[in-house]
């Protein structure tokens, strides 16, 4: 079975919640973020739970919902192995909301998208209750396990959806092999933030917790306190005793070190901004970020990037260096008319590694490749023989020598480029390898004006001299 796409996919549960469901589900519709899809799992409901989630969703979400009634109850940690599981590597991140609950903030998952796109795995916020209660939901100490510092990730609770694929089965289930049957969110979410350490924490009441229905675990068990039930409290321990599972950031953190600091590790104001700004207009650049993973480029780079190619039209771009920025450029070209790519690349694998994910990507560019031994029958490109490439990116991020891998590179597609007009841009590590790529372009005589530090401080533009 083909399952849809999406940024943002919902997980939604309940049992016998008739009274509750058509207000979760509008709550959901109010959103901001429309690129999502709902899963809604109907846990074998004996009231109207069924007909009145059916149609709000049919009338909400046309062809944005998936709708599963469990014809015995399962329980949230089984429909989530069973259900939620196959379908996590259809969406960029998963959202949990109890189909008694809503979403209280219209804008929360545009915020959640955004933390995504700019790196981060585990996103949450606090909540309130329907009785006027703040929830207890805080950060976590990054150094510390997350299985020593308690319960603080309750509502609203979202993952990067591809680490719910590492989790092993029997982390739903209690000592005895039974599926748990409380404290389910506690099951899901534990072993989710074992795995990294990329998470946040996110200060708003964007969640209203329904602490007053009827069929909740506190409100059946006399001996509940606060809002867990001794069922629920008992659970919850032995989840926290389980062992925790393998981390799988430490080697994307690692390597990262030691590139230019991105929104992942030190967000501002203007990062916001940039990211907003690039989701109105380029959304595929969500997919391209992560696949790019450490040499992804940072939402203000990014957005320089398309402000510089919306300056050429129409746009005729030869890449050459590092296959990151080659994907976020074909994202960033796919929501443009008139706009043609061609990847220099040094063999198949480069161009097995770009195709591939802008395949997965769903990017509507027309990318091409272009070996070295190619250029002299290559110089006219888009089929006129007054035009050539007018838009030259040099990524020099992982070259041995940056410098030279900036003169080689303008020097060897010179052939190629616009006689008229082109412009340059070099991507560099520091500073230091922009301003010696420079000098290496001025004695090259190009007719070049160029900028060091033009973009994010390390990044070298170029533009043909009048």
């Amino acid at each position: 079975m083909q399952h849809p796409k999406s940024d943002c996919l919902l997980f939604v549960t309940g049992r016998n919640c008739e009274l509750y469901v058509a207000e979760c589900l509008r709550s959901i519709a109010r959103q901001s973020l429309q690129d999502l899809h709902v899963l809604f799992i109907d846990d074998a409901s004996d009231d109207d739970t069924t007909e009145i989630a059916r149609q709000h969703l049919t009338d909400l979400f046309p062809g944005r919902h998936t709708f599963i009634r469990n014809e015995a109850r399962f329980g949230k940690a089984r429909s989530a192995w069973e259900h939620l599981r196959p379908r996590a590597g259809n969406a960029t991140f998963i959202t949990v909301v109890d189909s008694d609950d809503q979403l209280i903030d219209p804008t929360i998952l545009s915020t959640l998208s955004s933390r995504y796109v700019g790196g981060k795995d585990v996103v949450w916020t606090n909540y309130v209750t329907d009785n006027g209660m703040q929830g207890g939901s805080s950060a976590l100490d990054p150094l510390v396990s997350p299985r020593q510092q308690g319960w603080r990730t309750s509502h609203l609770f979202s993952f990067r959806a591809l680490l719910l694929t590492t989790v092993p089965e029997d982390y739903f289930k209690n000592s005895a092999g039974q599926w748990y049957q409380a404290a389910c969110d506690i099951a899901l979410a534990l072993p989710i933030l074992d795995q990294t350490r990329r998470y946040e924490f996110i200060p708003r009441l964007a969640y209203r917790y329904t602490a007053t229905n009827p069929y909740s675990h506190h409100n059946l068990d006399p001996n509940s306190v606060g809002l867990n039930s001794q069922h629920q409290q008992k659970s919850a321990g032995e989840i926290f005793r389980k062992p925790s599972l393998p981390r799988r950031d430490e080697d994307r953190q690692t390597a990262r070190a030691a590139d230019v600091a991105t929104v992942a590790v030190a967000p501002s104001p203007w990062d916001q901004k940039a990211i907003d700004l690039i989701f109105s207009r380029f959304p595929l650049v969500i997919n391209a970020i992560d696949s790019a993973a450490r040499h992804a480029l940072t939402p203000l780079e990014i957005l320089s990037l398309c402000n510089l190619t919306s300056q050429v039209e129409p746009l005729r771009l030869l890449h050459l260096g590092n296959p990151a920025s080659a994907l976020i450029t074909s994202a960033i070209a796919a929501s443009r008319d008139n706009c043609a790519i061609t990847c220099m690349t040094a063999g198949a694998d480069s161009r097995s590694w770009i195709s591939q994910r802008a395949r997965l990507g769903g990017y509507s560019a027309p990318l091409r490749f272009l070996g070295v031994e190619q250029i002299a029958a290559d110089a006219d490109p888009s089929g006129s023989a007054a035009n050539g490439y007018n838009f030259l990116i040099l990524d020099a991020r992982g070259a041995a020598d940056e410098p030279a891998f900036l003169e080689s590179g303008l020097s060897s597609t010179l052939p190629l480029l616009d006689p008229e007009f082109f412009m340059v841009v070099a991507i560099t590590s520091t500073l230091e390898a922009s301003n010696a790529g420079k000098s290496r372009w001025d004695r090259l005589n190009a007719n070049l004006e160029s900028c060091v530090g033009a973009i994010a401080g390390s990044f070298l533009v170029g533009w043909t001299a009048n």
